[in-house]
């Protein structure tokens, strides 16, 4: 079943830690920062690119959720309920000294950085639907940049800084869309069938996202204009969350289809990394809980 994401979702699944496979994780540079509630609630997490060194950064009141690192992986923001309202926060990349940006009405989460750092574009329920937002580091200056009648979600910056990609409710299909930063020139991308979760690689050439014609949810990538789409996975589950590594050879991303009784409700999710052309596919936990939300940083 394709998974809706309506107003307020907090996952209850888990944290994995080391994988297998049939080829051992790569090393080398690329912290990936991830959720899981291994110890509870939904809490942020950040381990190396091959799985090892898992480190928590968040702790309670409230779960934790969507994190992303900026373009340098200094900071890192987050949707957060610790003040009884999910809403963005920003924090240190050693979890320390976390700032709450965005306060109700409604609630706010899926934030993404600007390559500059000077924004951050979100999902939020300002008046009781849930559109894309764009608002200053510090949280000043709040603007709504979607204005779709259905639900939008998933924001992400072009690595020039000019545009946003992200999926919206299209007459009961999650589609992509493009826009300028400021809301203007939105362009549908992409296949018709359900689409969502999209990522720009590295040099804005390529657009990573999870979608699929049937029951079940693959990765694919496809031109940043929406041509060649090419399918990476062949999930007997629901993978989704893909995020590019910064140098662009690797896509991590969550999947459900090592669920081991299907009938879990939600079932439980891992991470797994896969080459940009979908060979040498890693799975990099392994707990008998979830691990999900996973992007990368330096």
């Amino acid at each position: 079943m394709w998974r809706s994401r309506a107003c307020v979702v907090m996952v209850a699944t888990a944290l994995a830690v080391l994988g297998t496979g049939t080829r051992a994780a790569p090393s080398g540079p690329g912290r990936i920062v991830f959720v899981s509630d291994r110890d509870g609630r939904p809490q942020i997490y950040v381990m190396n690119r091959d799985g090892s060194h898992v480190k928590r950064l968040t702790t309670p009141p409230g779960g934790s959720m969507n994190p992303v690192f900026n373009l340098d992986g200094r900071r890192i923001a987050f949707a957060s309920g610790r003040s009884g309202n999910i809403e963005i926060h920003v924090m240190n990349a050693d979890g320390s000294h976390v700032t709450q940006l965005t306060h109700p009405p409604g609630f706010s989460k899926d934030p993404a950085f600007s390559p500059d750092g000077r924004e951050i574009a979100f999902q939020a329920s300002r008046r009781g639907d849930l559109q894309i937002y764009v608002m200053n580091a510090d949280g000043s200056h709040m603007t709504r940049l979607s204005h779709a009648p259905g639900i939008c979600e998933s924001p992400r910056f072009s690595p020039d800084g000019r545009k946003i990609v992200f999926a919206c409710l299209v007459d009961l299909t999650m589609q992509i869309f493009v826009m300028d930063a400021d809301g203007s020139h939105l362009t549908r991308l992409g296949p018709t069938v359900w689409s969502r979760d999209p990522a720009f690689s590295p040099n804005g050439q390529k657009l990573v996202f999870a979608g699929g014609p049937g029951k079940g949810q693959d990765i694919y990538v496809m031109d940043a204009d929406g041509s060649h789409v090419t399918r990476l996975t062949n999930s007997s589950g629901n993978d989704s969350r893909p995020s590019f590594s910064r140098d662009g050879s690797r896509i991590v991303f969550d999947s459900d289809r090592d669920t081991p009784h299907r009938d879990l409700t939600p079932p439980l999710r891992e991470i797994y990394l896969i080459d940009v052309d979908g060979s040498h596919e890693t799975r990099l936990t392994n707990l008998p809980t979830s691990s999900w939300d996973a992007s990368f940083g330096p």
